[in-house]
């Protein structure tokens, strides 16, 4: 499976530390059977050996075709967590928004500061960074409602 959680990051804050505002992976799923392999039988050639050449391998595939849709690889998994990891970082960019509208500098400041460090460091520790934006969203939000 390589390292999933290298998806989580590059696919999630590693994103917004770069200054990139998305991204795609090359390919969900893969494999060449649907190319009639009958009629062009280098295509099933190609992707048997697909499974057993290291290079283009199945530890690059997000997910494996079933006959109820897809079945997700913890690569996938981890691709979903990195895009709600985003998903929280936007609501407290959001919030700090709000804030700044409110007038409470002394806090915005403090977000911003949040903000800056958390850019410069690599996020390894991604549930409790999630938990750091989920608090201090939901506390300039009650500040701004008051």
């Amino acid at each position: 499976e390589g390292r999933p959680e290298m998806f989580r990051r590059n696919y999630g804050l590693g994103l917004w530390q770069m200054g990139y505002d998305g991204a795609m992976p090359w390919r969900y799923s893969y494999t060449a059977y649907w190319r009639l392999p009958d009629k062009f039988p280098w295509f099933a050639t190609q992707s048997e050996s697909m499974f057993r050449n290291p290079v283009r391998g199945p530890w690059r595939l997000m997910g494996y075709k079933s006959v109820d849709g897809f079945v997700d690889t913890i690569k996938a998994n981890c691709y979903a967590a990195g895009i709600n990891d985003v998903r929280y970082l936007t609501a407290f960019v959001e919030a700090i928004e709000q804030a700044e509208t409110a007038g409470r500098e002394q806090e915005v400041a403090e977000a911003k500061q949040y903000l800056e460090e958390l850019r410069d460091t690599v996020p390894w520790d991604f549930q409790g960074i999630r938990y750091e934006l989920a608090q201090r969203t939901v506390s300039l939000q009650e500040l701004v409602s008051k």
